[in-house]
């Protein structure tokens, strides 16, 4: 709003970006370890339903 780049500069110094800098102790497990936990635990058709940018939403079918 000021024209300023001092917010973005403390930003980047920071580190604030956790795809530049991710968090050795905050790693989720793969989509593809979540799709197979779903057919492990007895969920059929686990597929990913939509998924951008670093986000999916998944999920399958459990018989009755």
């Amino acid at each position: 709003m000021t024209g300023s780049l001092q917010t973005y500069q403390r930003f980047v110094d920071d580190h604030w970006n956790l795809y530049d800098y991710p968090d050795p102790m905050d790693m989720p497990s793969t989509l593809p370890d979540h799709l197979r936990w779903l057919a492990d635990a007895g969920f059929v058709g686990a597929n990913v339903f939509w998924q951008r940018a670093g986000h999916a939403v998944y999920g399958g079918y459990k018989a009755e």
